[in-house]
């Protein structure tokens, strides 16, 4: 029997997240995973399938983004386009993206900027040629990071790259604008690590 979760998206307060997803969901065990001046990440598993807004989540782990900020801009069609970049491997799957929240796949990794300093400059400069790599298919599907910094990366054990913070892609009439920022990161990111 699937667990149906599926209530009023109503606006959440971010100020109290805890209160938010025992609300929300009644059952899960929440673990805070990331804290930043935007968002918090919390890590959750599920043992059963359940429902939420829609969308079936089997069991399995993941995490849910929770925005500091109301999400304005969502629909549908985005999730889809944005869901174009897990087929390429480029990010972590989305399965929610809703005004309050997005859940997603997680992958067992680490932070990029965590663990950078481990490896030697051929390494890291073999890591941001692929990071801009993974950038130029973003690109060419019309669609930009807007932060992009070694610490919207994530490296996993055995070196697969996946881009992090999704809600940082942005809508079609700003590519150009936004598309020279990505270009620019890079650039800085090579400067700033001597690559």
């Amino acid at each position: 029997m699937i667990k149906v979760i599926n209530k009023k998206s109503k606006r959440r307060n971010p100020d109290n997240n805890k209160l938010f997803l025992e609300e929300y969901f009644p059952d899960v065990k929440f673990t805070l995973f990331a804290s930043g001046k935007d968002k918090e990440v919390h890590k959750f598993t599920i043992t059963k399938s359940i429902l939420v807004n829609n969308t079936i989540l089997k069991p399995g782990k993941y995490v849910i983004l929770l925005p500091h900020e109301f999400i304005e801009y969502y629909d549908v069609k985005l999730l889809n386009r944005i869901n174009l970049f897990s087929k390429y491997g480029l990010i972590p799957k989305i399965y929610v993206y809703n005004k309050n929240f997005i859940i997603m796949k997680y992958i067992e990794g680490d932070n990029l900027s965590d663990v950078f300093h481990k490896f030697n400059k051929q390494e890291k400069i073999k890591i941001v040629n692929k990071i801009e790599e993974l950038i130029s298919v973003f690109h060419k599907l019309k669609f930009v990071h807007g932060d992009l910094t070694i610490a919207n990366v994530l490296i996993t054990s055995t070196g697969k790259l996946y881009i992090i913070d999704p809600n940082e892609l942005i809508k079609d009439y700003e590519f150009d604008i936004y598309k020279q920022g990505d270009i620019e990161d890079l650039a800085y990111i090579r400067e700033k690590y001597n690559l």
